[in-house]
């Protein structure tokens, strides 16, 4: 499962939000100003993920200010669909990360298995992405790894 997430380069998920008709200048140079920490974030992220480190990320990872945050937040939201990312992500699994069961449709949610509420740098990012049923995308809500836990997404970035 997964196995092709990575041909999702975090600067190519970036930059498609900045090169999109439709978004404000303003967000653009947000997300240029930040890009170099969310892809810092993001090596950090699998670094963390791959040695099951994961719990410690929130230590490590750079912070961003509640307008960045926001911006991340808003392009995620209105952009996804036609970045490609959410179909992507779907054709490769359409087995619920949680409970192992296969729903078999892409009306299912994807869910932030870092919490966005508690990780905004991790809005775009989609390593951080998997695809769940909403039974378990509500069970999970704003839960963080525990340390050293072994979790159903650390297997997705071993390459």
């Amino acid at each position: 499962m997964f196995k092709k997430i990575h041909s999702l380069e975090p600067d190519t998920v970036t930059q498609y939000y900045v090169n999109k008709i439709g978004v404000s200048r303003k967000k653009k140079a947000t997300i240029n100003r930040i890009n170099g920490n969310l892809l810092n974030d993001a090596t950090l992220y699998k670094t963390l993920a791959t040695t099951k480190n994961l719990h410690l990320i929130k230590s490590k990872m750079s912070t961003l200010n509640e307008n960045e945050g926001k911006v991340l937040s808003l392009l995620y939201e209105s952009h996804l669909k036609d970045s490609g990312v959410r179909s992507f992500i779907f054709k490769q699994s359409l087995v619920c990360v949680g409970c192992q069961k296969n729903y078999a449709t892409n009306r299912s949610t994807l869910d932030h298995f870092l919490p966005s509420s508690i990780f905004p740098n991790f809005y775009v990012l989609p390593w951080n992405l998997v695809p769940t049923c909403g039974d378990c995308n509500r069970k999970k809500n704003d839960v963080e790894p525990k340390k050293r836990e072994k979790t159903y997404h650390t297997h997705t970035l071993i390459l």
